[in-house]
């Protein structure tokens, strides 16, 4: 994993650490250093692979990050739909699944 591709990692990873703790941030592709390092195909420009496309062989497919979608079912509010409930027990609980998930993927040695 080259040096952008960990950057990206990092960034998500303290995206979603941000939305979990209430501090703002939107779920899809353009809330995510990843999806915006990486290509429709989980691509780079310089033949970097996405991390998480790589576990999985289907991008964000069976993993944590499904499971996000949760609050735009149950928290609906207009214009916040996209914007994770810091007070739901489930909201945490998925945004911690979801950054424990993407912190595995470093590579050992990188905190």
């Amino acid at each position: 994993m080259n040096d952008e591709t960990i950057a990206a990692l990092r960034g998500s990873i303290e995206h979603h650490e941000r939305m979990r703790d209430g501090k703002g941030g939107m779920l899809g592709r353009s809330g995510c250093d990843l999806c915006r390092r990486f290509d429709w195909k989980c691509r780079a420009h310089d033949g970097a692979v996405c991390p998480v496309d790589e576990a999985t062989s289907n991008g964000c497919n069976g993993t944590p990050y499904q499971e996000l979608w949760h609050h735009v079912e149950r928290h609906y509010f207009g214009g916040t739909a996209m914007l994770p409930i810091p007070t739901c027990a489930e909201c945490v609980r998925l945004e911690n699944a979801e950054i424990e998930f993407l912190r595995s993927l470093l590579p050992k040695g990188v905190a």
